[in-house]
């Protein structure tokens, strides 16, 4: 069952690319471009979560901290909506979702994985 108010973490780009992508003619005009986004995390559906789950997993994401790293798009496929997509390897992105969720298990904080 698809989460119908999914908590999770996204990465946006900034503003300008942002606006660089809306104007792409394969993109979708019905969309707003602060939509675009890639998630790097599902956490869970707060529709069937209890209610200190949210604040709990604030507080853990609050004390994570992490390095930047790069992010790069280069081609887009058409699937289920506009999808943004990458040749290149993920690994920074990868380490920075292993980062968080060990984060978030070591401080006990409510994590689903997207499901419940």
């Amino acid at each position: 069952m698809r989460a119908r108010n999914p908590l999770y973490v996204m990465a946006k780009p900034p503003p300008e690319v942002q606006a660089q992508i809306a104007a792409l003619p394969r993109n979708d005009p019905s969309r707003g471009p602060h939509l675009l986004h890639v998630t790097l995390i599902s956490l869970y559906d707060l529709h069937h979560v209890p209610s200190d789950w949210l604040p709990a997993t604030i507080a853990a994401l609050d004390s994570f901290a992490a390095a930047p790293f790069p992010l790069r798009f280069d081609r887009i496929e058409n699937r289920k909506a506009v999808t943004l997509r990458t040749r290149g390897a993920l690994t920074e992105a990868r380490a920075f979702q292993k980062a968080l969720v060990n984060h978030l298990l070591a401080a006990k904080a409510p994590i689903m994985d997207g499901r419940v």
